[in-house]
């Protein structure tokens, strides 16, 4: 596996490859240059993985910090309490500081996540190693403190962010019917979801 430089596809070939990709997952969105241009996305914010010069992997570093932020009101409880202790030594284990009230949380979006099913799962899971191994490293040198991410719980991608330094949220999906007649619910089928939490 090795990473790609973006620029050699560009943004239609992500977008054609989330296209295709995209088609085995459950409520995978429709992707194309024009939205992530209005995005503010270029080719340099997305991570490409090739496995013997064809594309394993792709997936964008998403900022969003210019236009929606989390920022910390208050801790309660033990947190509120422990957190001066938590930040004198969280540097020294290669954790970011908790930030102080008023103050936002440093993230970034691991969004347009597409990896190249294949008949042999583990290089699959091989390739968004590599992918999230470079994501990561990104977001560092870009100076986020986290990035977030969601999977389904049934994605057998799962293991590999879970075997990292990781809070975990979890969330229930669920579908509303507005119009009985036209039932959403009976589309789906037992293919593993994705939701773009970026979005959300």
């Amino acid at each position: 596996m090795r990473i790609m430089p973006p620029r050699e596809i560009g943004l239609q070939g992500i977008a054609g490859f989330l296209r295709e990709q995209g088609a085995g997952k459950q409520l995978f969105p429709v992707y194309d240059e024009r939205y992530f241009r209005e995005c503010g996305l270029d080719a340099d914010d997305f991570i490409v993985v090739s496995d013997a010069d064809r594309i394993a992997g792709v997936a964008g570093l998403w900022d969003q910090s210019g236009c929606r932020q989390t920022v910390v009101h208050s801790y309660n409880g033990l947190l509120r309490l422990s957190r001066p202790l938590y930040n004198l030594f969280a540097p020294l284990r290669g954790y970011p500081r908790l930030p102080g009230r008023g103050q936002r949380i440093n993230s970034a979006y691991l969004s347009f996540i597409a990896i190249e099913e294949r008949s042999i799962e583990e290089r699959s899971i091989e390739a968004f190693a590599a992918l999230l191994r470079e994501a990561c490293a990104r977001a560092f040198d870009r100076g986020f403190d986290y990035l977030m991410l969601g999977l389904a719980e049934a994605d057998p991608l799962g293991a590999v962010p879970c075997a990292l330094p990781h809070i975990l949220y979890t969330s229930t999906l669920y579908t509303v019917e507005i119009d009985p007649s036209r039932s959403f619910a009976g589309t789906l089928d037992g293919r593993v979801p994705y939701v773009e939490i970026g979005t959300l």
